[in-house]
C-alpha cells in the first residue's frame, strides 16, 4: 500500500511539474530564454558610466555651453563573448545591433508578441531564499571555497534573467506595449530596479508615460530613483516627464537621479530654479535626498535664468577659502557662478591657476 502511495503522490508532483511548465515559445531549435540568457561566466551588464556619471556629462555642458555635447544617440553594445562597452553617454542610451546580436533581433522578430508572458516572468526574477543564504554563506567563506560552494557566475542569475528580459523589450519596441499593464503592477509593489525602469521606456512614448505616473505615485527613493534614471537615460525622448520631475524638487525630492534626469533632458520650466534655490537655503545637510553638487550642476544648466542663486555660490566658494585641498571645489563653484552671473566673478578673489581645470573636480 506505501508503495503504491508513494508511487501516486510522485506521478502527482511529475504531472503538476509537466502541466505548471511554461509553455515557452522558440525558434531555430531554441527557447526564448536560450536566445536571451546570457551565460557568460565574465558576464557584465552596463558600464558603470550609466548608473553614475551622469555629472561628468552635466560638467562638461556647464564648461562648453556652445558644444553640440549630448545631441548625439550613443550606444552600448555587447559583443559575442558577452562583454559589453561604452563610454559617457551624450544622448539617448540605447543598444547597438551588431553582428553577434542580429540573428538574436531576427528570432525576437519571429517569436513577436508571443514571447511577452516569458519576458515578464523574467524581469520578475529575484533571488530565492536560498540562493542569498548561499551567496551570504560564501562571502564569508574563504574564496576559493566560497567559489566551490556557490559558483559566481550563478550568484547573479536572477539579475541575468532581469537583463534577459531588458533586451528581450527593447528590441521588441512598441511592440511590447501589451505587456506594460503587467510591467506597471510590478513598479506598484516596489519591484522597481533598472532593468525594469528602462525596458519600460525603451518600449515607447506610452512607456514614458507609464514611467512618469509611477513617478508622482512613487514615495520610496529607491524606487523614485531608477524611474527617474531610466526616464534621463532616454534623453529628450522623455521631455513629457520634465513636470514631473520638476514636482519631485518642489517635493524635496532632489535626488542625483532626478537632477541628473531633468539636467540631461533639459528644463525650461520656471519652477525650477525657486524650487532648487529653496533647497539650497533650508540647510542641504538637513535634507540626505538633496544632491548639493547636482542641484548647483542643473542651475549652472539654467544660466542667467538662475541669477538669483549667485549669492549661495559665492557663499560655498567663500567657505573653501584657506583650504589648500579644496581648489578643485572651489573651481566647481567659480565656473558655476560664471554660468549664471558672469558679471559677478569680481567678487571672488583674483582666479588662480589651480582653478581652471576643465575637469570634473
Amino acid at each position: 500500500m506505501w508503495r503504491s502511495t508513494v508511487v501516486i503522490l510522485v506521478a502527482i508532483v511529475i504531472l503538476f511539474l509537466v502541466t505548471e511548465r511554461p509553455n515557452e515559445p522558440s525558434y531555430d531549435g531554441k527557447t526564448l530564454t536560450q536566445w536571451l540568457l546570457n551565460t557568460n561566466a565574465n558576464w557584465v551588464w552596463i558600464p558603470n558610466d550609466v548608473y553614475g556619471h551622469v555629472h561628468d556629462e552635466l560638467w562638461y555642458k556647464v564648461w562648453n555651453p556652445g558644444d553640440v555635447y549630448g545631441s548625439t544617440q550613443n550606444e552600448l553594445w555587447s559583443d559575442v563573448n558577452g562583454q559589453d562597452y561604452g563610454t559617457n553617454f551624450t544622448g539617448a542610451v540605447s543598444w547597438k545591433i551588431v553582428p553577434a546580436r542580429e540573428e538574436l533581433c531576427h528570432a525576437l522578430g519571429h517569436i513577436g508578441t508571443n514571447g511577452i508572458p516569458r519576458l515578464i516572468q523574467l524581469i520578475s526574477s529575484r533571488p530565492s531564499t536560498w540562493a542569498k543564504m548561499r551567496g551570504v554563506i560564501a562571502e564569508r567563506l574563504p574564496e576559493e571555497l566560497g567559489e566551490r560552494f556557490y559558483p559566481r557566475d550563478s550568484r547573479d542569475l536572477a539579475e541575468r534573467k532581469n537583463v534577459a528580459a531588458f533586451d528581450g523589450f527593447t528590441i521588441l519596441g512598441t511592440n511590447g506595449e501589451p505587456a506594460l499593464p503587467a510591467l506597471s503592477n510590478l513598479l506598484l509593489r516596489a519591484e522597481g530596479h533598472l532593468p525594469l525602469t528602462w525596458a519600460i521606456a525603451n518600449i515607447g512614448p506610452k512607456g514614458i508615460a507609464l514611467l512618469t505616473n509611477a513617478l508622482t505615485r512613487a514615495n520610496a527613493y529607491p524606487q523614485r530613483a531608477v524611474v527617474a534614471l531610466a526616464l534621463g537615460l532616454k534623453y529628450q525622448q522623455a521631455r513629457s516627464a520634465v513636470p514631473a520631475l520638476v514636482d519631485c524638487v518642489e517635493r524635496r525630492h532632489a535626488s542625483y537621479e532626478v537632477l541628473g534626469a531633468l539636467g540631461r533632458i533639459g528644463c525650461d520650466d520656471p519652477r525650477l530654479v525657486p524650487a532648487l534655490v529653496h533647497l539650497l537655503e533650508i540647510n542641504p545637510r538637513a535634507n540626505p535626498i538633496l544632491d548639493k553638487q547636482m542641484a548647483f550642476l542643473v542651475l549652472a544648466l539654467q544660466r542667467e535664468r538662475a541669477r538669483v542663486a549667485a549669492p549661495l555660490v559665492i557663499a560655498e566658494y567663500r567657505l573653501l577659502e584657506g583650504y589648500a585641498n579644496a581648489a578643485a571645489n572651489r573651481r566647481f563653484y567659480r565656473r558655476i557662478l560664471r554660468a549664471i552671473a558672469p558679471n559677478l566673478e569680481t567678487q571672488l578673489p583674483p582666479r588662480p591657476p589651480d582653478e581652471e581645470s576643465g575637469t570634473w573636480p
